[in-house]
């Protein structure tokens, strides 16, 4: 059995109980135990009294007192921690193998007498070099680091900033949609209302004429049958006139006041206007599940974009977009007006034998656009504040900046911007989702070949022509009295582009235009010239004052209430002609 180490020993007796280092200015409590000054005092705190860490016995700061024989006792401690444990000898060398102090004894024994030995001031001279040394290096990776943390610290709050300025731009978008779908549904739900009040006055109006008109018959079958039981002398007393009155009742009645066929036009149109609707928003549903499947890139976007790296460079496209990229152009011309909002004119064009249809954009806001794409546009519009928006199909669209391309693959736009832009774009922001999904080839924009139009607010141009789109209800006469107070006339048309144009702008609307008859004349526009049936009729009609309906035009009377078009030639056509 080894003997005990009683220098470790005492160095453990000397040990201060609060911070279990050697006693530094040791006192001693009445208690007996020992702590250093500033340990016991510190845990006492101001108060001036306390209790024994050890012991738990309450005492008074009076009653420290220093202990110079502790203090003595730790002074020869902290000297043999410089001895040899094993020969009591002063730790002078440094063993370069063993990388240990040792004593000159030591040195000399066995297990030393090979080993490169060298004073313990030369080898701290040494650790000291190797650690300044690494200091150096180590401050200039910390500061490496910090200025990479402080670069992307930097950048994390720019992207907190757009992320927070995107979600405040989405929600605010998302406000208007609301606004603008309540308006619609307001809308709609007045032209029900007035359909149905229509429908209601139209059947009082039409069971009365057949009561009236089954009164009579019944009156007459009486007189009849009555007269056959009559004598002869008495039977022909009024005969010519009972006959005359027979003779005049045939399979055929008086047309009514208010057509039916109207009314019921103007129900079918508001169903398949609703059936148009509740279609896009199931393939709506359907359809934008893929396409927010790219909100999932949200995160390694960020993280590329604070590394440095191109977020979009190795990115997927959607997984049925192939090359979806559509160029805007802004086409202005300074010299016809210093308005920068004004329309300008794109004349369609033939490219590569697919007829290009004019699509014309106006939301609300800075965005005024006008586009040329190589699809056909289907006739159902929505109609959004004083403008409208066309729904092209299997086509992506986007908006353009003022005199410049853009090359808009949404892709490259963030997930927030692509669900901003799809919100606030297409059926009334919402249905755009739809039809970017169902896109399947390039749209081409092609720069127009024909003169700028030069319209008046709210006036929208198109070959040569501008066009008013009214949001209230007149009659005929009144509609044209409102459009010759603005040096207008209620539209009338001259090529079938330009029917299709009124036609998608025209929305569910059926509004009126410049054809009017008189009875047994050939229908007539505003100017005198002969209607040359340049589009289909249909949708009833019978009336002396002519509609758009769906994608015809049809007739009722001319005193029934509804929204109009006007039309004139632009201020460009104007100089041009004068």
């Amino acid at each position: 059995m080894s003997a005990p180490n009683w220098g470790e020993k005492l160095q453990d007796e000397l040990v201060c109980a609060i911070c279990l280092e050697p006693f530094k200015d040791p006192v001693i409590l009445d208690c007996g135990h020992n702590y250093c000054q500033a340990c016991i005092t510190g845990s006492w705190g101001a108060s001036g009294t306390g209790l024994c860490p050890q012991c738990r016995k309450p005492l008074p700061e009076a009653a420290l007192r220093p202990n110079k024989q502790v203090e003595a006792v730790v002074g020869i401690a902290r000297r043999l921690e410089g001895q040899c444990k094993k020969h009591r000898d002063d730790l002078k060398l440094f063993c370069k193998e063993d990388r240990t102090l040792i004593c000159r004894v030591c040195k000399e024994s066995r297990e030393h007498r090979a080993h490169t030995v060298i004073p313990i001031e030369e080898a701290a001279e040494e650790f000291k070099e190797q650690l300044l040394s690494h200091r150096a290096r180590v401050q200039r990776v910390r500061d490496e680091r910090g200025g990479r943390a402080a670069a992307e610290e930097g950048k994390y709050r720019i992207l907190l900033k757009q992320l927070e300025r995107q979600k405040q731009e989405s929600l605010s978008e998302f406000k208007q949609v609301r606004q603008v779908l309540k308006q619609r549904e307001q809308l709609l739900r007045d032209r029900l209302e007035g359909t149905i009040q229509d429908f209601g006055k139209t059947r009082n109006k039409s069971t009365n004429r057949h009561s009236e008109g089954l009164l009579h018959l019944d009156n007459l079958i009486a007189e009849i049958n009555q007269k056959c039981q009559q004598p002869g002398i008495e039977l022909f007393k009024d005969i010519d006139s009972t006959l005359s009155r027979c003779e005049q009742v045939n399979g055929e009645e008086e047309a009514p006041v208010d057509s039916l066929t109207e009314v019921e036009s103007r129900a079918q149109a508001l169903s398949e206007s609703q059936k148009v609707l509740r279609d896009l928003l199931e393939n709506f549903r359907v359809e934008l599940a893929p396409e927010l499947g790219h909100l999932e890139n949200i995160s390694s976007e960020v993280q590329g974009q604070v590394s440095g790296e191109d977020p979009t460079e190795d990115m997927p496209d959607s997984p049925k977009e192939e090359d979806t990229s559509v160029c805007l152009l802004d086409w202005e011309d300074d010299k016809l007006s210093s308005d920068s909002s004004q329309k300008q004119e794109v004349v369609p064009t033939d490219r590569q034998n697919n007829v290009t249809d004019f699509i014309n954009v106006e939301p609300e806001g800075d965005i005024d656009a006008e586009y040329l794409v190589s699809e056909p546009v289907p006739d159902i519009s929505f109609m959004n504040g004083g403008g409208t928006l066309n729904l092209l199909d299997k086509k992506r669209v986007g908006h353009r900046g003022p005199g410049r391309w853009f090359d808009s693959k949404l892709r490259r736009r963030g997930a927030w911007k692509i669900v901003a832009a799809v919100v606030a774009a297409v059926l009334l922001a919402v249905l755009f989702t739809a039809v970017i999904t169902w896109s399947g080839s390039k749209a081409i924009v092609t720069p127009p070949d024909s003169p700028a139009t030069c319209c008046p607010e709210n006036w929208i141009g198109y070959q040569g022509k501008c066009y008013l789109f009214s949001e209230d209800e007149a009659d005929w006469t009144s509609s044209q009295h409102f459009c010759s107070s603005h040096g207008a006339s209620l539209a009338w048309l001259d090529t079938l582009q330009e029917k299709d144009f009124l036609m998608r702008h025209k929305g569910y609307l059926d509004p009126w235009i410049g054809l009017r008859r008189e009875p047994g004349q050939p229908w007539k526009w505003p100017n005198g010239s002969v209607f040359n049936d340049l589009v289909q009729t249909g949708g009833g009609g019978g009336g002396e004052c002519a509609y758009m309906y769906q994608i015809t035009i049809s007739s009722s009377k001319c005193y029934t209430q509804r929204n109009w078009i006007c039309s004139k030639p632009d201020e460009f056509a104007k100089r041009k002609i004068a």
